[in-house]
């Protein structure tokens, strides 16, 4: 894929869709036929319309807390979930809460009980700086002072998979507006989620969060 011209890593695809060979795989073992990242699509507009009724009866800009609470109503009342390849990227879609889902397939004959699953969420975090002439973000020095850092561990157990079937599975979930209240000068560039487990291969997927040109302060993006 060619480089972007912010600098930014392209994203490899990893989702598509399944393909089924009976018996194809080694013996107990699954295979990932998918993983990646999702958002509501109605989300944003539920957001913003919260967001905009509140505003009406207030002068001061809306707090963090509020913020967070409202993020959380328009994504449990949102329920279109799509792909998100990348966050804000040339005006495309920028939800405060994202998912991960796994997606398997079981190609032996036989079926497999209690198969256990290890993820970790990871972000890449920097420093949220702006260039002193032009006011906008300082893209440079969040590259460059991004470190990995992990967000969440966690461990799912599949009761069972069947032979020839495939199972999607939601594995994590990151919530972008309590990740930034206590790093206010700071931005995760990537998530990546990492899925492990003794009955398939290792799987991960990087996703690119791209900051607005003009965001000063990382909760700005409200």
């Amino acid at each position: 894929m060619p480089a972007r011209a912010d600098g930014f890593e392209p994203v490899k695809v990893l989702s598509g869709s399944v393909t089924k060979k009976k018996g194809a795989g080694k013996q107990g073992q699954l295979e990932v036929s998918g993983l990646a990242f999702y958002y509501r699509e109605d989300e944003d507009a539920r957001f913003l319309d919260l967001k905009t009724r509140w505003q009406t009866g207030h002068q001061n800009k809306l707090p963090p807390k509020e913020a967070i609470d409202f993020a959380d109503q328009a994504y449990k009342a949102s329920s279109m979930d799509a792909e998100l390849n990348v966050w804000r990227f040339q005006g495309g879609p920028h939800p405060k809460t994202i998912t991960a889902k796994v997606r398997l397939y079981n190609p032996t004959r036989d079926a497999l009980l209690d198969v256990p699953i290890h993820v970790q969420l990871w972000a890449k975090v920097g420093d949220l700086l702006v260039e002193s002439g032009s006011q906008l973000t300082a893209y440079g020095a969040l590259r460059a002072s991004a470190r990995w850092e992990p967000v969440s561990l966690g461990n799912l157990k599949i009761p069972v998979i069947a032979p020839d079937e495939d199972q999607i599975l939601e594995v994590t979930q990151f919530r972008l507006l309590p990740f930034l209240e206590p790093r206010p000068y700071q931005w995760p560039i990537y998530l990546k989620v990492v899925v492990t487990s003794p009955k398939f291969q290792r799987a991960e997927k990087v996703l690119t969060l791209l900051p607005d040109h003009f965001v000063l302060r990382n909760l700005d993006v409200n």
